[in-house]
């Protein structure tokens, strides 16, 4: 076959050949290996780690199969599972994005204890879900960033929780302690009508209540209007002498 002409359809052949073992060539000396390179898409998806979501009574957070989470209440109009798909969602764009075990810790958003990786929040922890488990929204903040950086196979960063105290209504003490007292009614405006009346307030102040006055006002919308003034004499003139700080909280009004 020395010698011989090749054909169209040979040297068409030959030279698909020959382009085929140059681009083979190339591929070894760009990449270091003579075996082709996954594309990008897929080597990112090759070292994600997968966050999912397991249905059931709420939704669980599962990282690399283990849960890192439960969500088991709704709120703004999303089910506990529509909840944990939202969480799930973001857990993995941060994944995704090279987050380390050490960048998710326990912190604060807007006064409330969550579970943040840096300063991306991935999911806060309210009042509902630290009463179902039993702790405080704090400490379970803290569960949560440590099973979350557990189950990426490390240890959370340090919390940023400042304390319980922010994630609690601070219950209003008086100044003083309070006292009850019972004093006689008297009607202004039109007679006298006997009856007696339970004021409340600061112990100071009700020491010095010795009768409610009744006034009688007409309101267009509402009628007959009663109100009730604590006052600090049984003989009003033109003025009352309200006594400030107190209440009437009772009436056992008699009329003669």
């Amino acid at each position: 076959m020395v010698g011989k002409k090749l054909s169209a359809g040979d040297r068409l052949l030959l030279a698909a050949f020959v382009a085929a073992g140059a681009l083979f060539v190339l591929s070894g000396v760009y990449s270091g290996s003579p075996v082709p390179a996954p594309s990008a898409a897929y080597a990112e998806g090759e070292g994600t780690v997968p966050v999912n979501v397991v249905g059931g009574e709420g939704g669980e957070v599962t990282v690399n199969g283990n849960v890192a989470l439960r969500i088991r209440a709704s709120a703004g109009g999303l089910s506990a599972e529509e909840r944990a798909v939202v969480v799930r969602d973001r857990l993995q764009d941060l994944l995704n994005g090279g987050i380390e075990p050490s960048d998710v810790h326990a912190g604060m958003i807007r006064g409330q204890a969550a579970v943040m990786a840096g300063a991306e929040i991935i999911v806060t922890v309210d009042s509902t879900h630290a009463r179902l488990n039993s702790t405080t929204p704090a400490k379970l903040a803290t569960v949560w960033a440590r099973n979350v950086a557990g189950a990426m196979g490390g240890e959370p960063g340090a919390s940023t929780v400042t304390s319980d105290a922010a994630q609690t209504v601070t219950q209003w003490r008086p100044a003083e302690p309070y006292s009850d007292k019972d004093v006689p009614i008297i009607s202004i405006g039109r007679g006298i009508r006997i009856g007696m009346a339970r004021v409340t307030g600061p112990r100071s102040k009700v020491r010095t209540v010795q009768a409610v006055a009744q006034l009688e006002s007409r309101l267009a919308k509402f009628g007959d209007v009663e109100i009730y003034v604590p006052i600090s004499t049984k003989t009003p003139g033109k003025t009352l002498d309200r006594v400030k700080e107190c209440a009437v909280v009772g009436l056992a009004d008699l009329k003669l």
